[in-house]
Order: C-alpha cells, then sequence, then structure tokens
C-alpha cells in the first residue's frame, strides 16, 4: 500500500494525474484506512476540477483520522469553491482549531480569493 502511495504522490507532482489516479485507487483499495490516502486523493481530485469527489475524500480522511487539520482545511477551500461559505468557515474554523499555523494561511486565503472574485 506505501509503494502505490508513494508512486501516486510523485506522479501527482509531476502531473501524471491519470496514472496517480491509478495508483491512490490501489492504495485505497489495499488498505482503505489509511486517511492519508484518501486526503491525497482528495487533493488529486481538487487538481483535476473534481471537487465535489474531492470533499468525499476529505469527508472520508477526516471520519477516519478526525482531528486531521490539512483535511478540514482542504476540504474548506474546495467547498468555498463550491459556494458552501458557511461549511468552509466551519472546516476553516476546525483546521484553525486543530492547528494554529491554518489562521495565516486562512487570512491570506481569504484576501486573494476576494481579490480573485472581483475579476
Amino acid at each position: 500500500m506505501e509503494a502505490w502511495l508513494g508512486i501516486a504522490n510523485v506522479q501527482t507532482e509531476l502531473e501524471d494525474y491519470k496514472n496517480a489516479m491509478i495508483n491512490y485507487n490501489k492504495a485505497i483499495g489495499l488498505d482503505a484506512t489509511i486517511g492519508k490516502s484518501w486526503y491525497n486523493r482528495g487533493i488529486l481530485k481538487c487538481r483535476t476540477e473534481d471537487i465535489r469527489g474531492a470533499i468525499a475524500d476529505f469527508d472520508k480522511a477526516i471520519k477516519l483520522v478526525p482531528k486531521y487539520a490539512s483535511a478540514y482545511y482542504s476540504r474548506g477551500m474546495a467547498k468555498e469553491i463550491l459556494n458552501d461559505h458557511e461549511g468552509a468557515k466551519k472546516d476553516f474554523a476546525q483546521s484553525i482549531k486543530l492547528e494554529p499555523k491554518y489562521g495565516p494561511m486562512y487570512e491570506r486565503f481569504k484576501k486573494e480569493y476576494a481579490t480573485h472574485k472581483k475579476k
């Protein structure tokens, strides 16, 4: 399982999204209890604009690892893309509660998002 996850991570960084998805699916198929596999596949789905699919994967990662701050933060970003502002705020707040370093990142995201929306 670790090997498939590692290969998929490298493929994602190389923007070989098709093969990365195949290997994330293999990793999850071998052990669906690893939150990081679901989280990483969620990130890939965001990159390929499957936002609803990404949220489903982040949901699974959070179910497996309830204190997964990165998963809350990423799910918040995905919800923001879908204009679920209340859901996004809740996820951002939870990510900051679990990991205070996300506070400044959230503020920067809000500023950049507001600037982008004006264009």
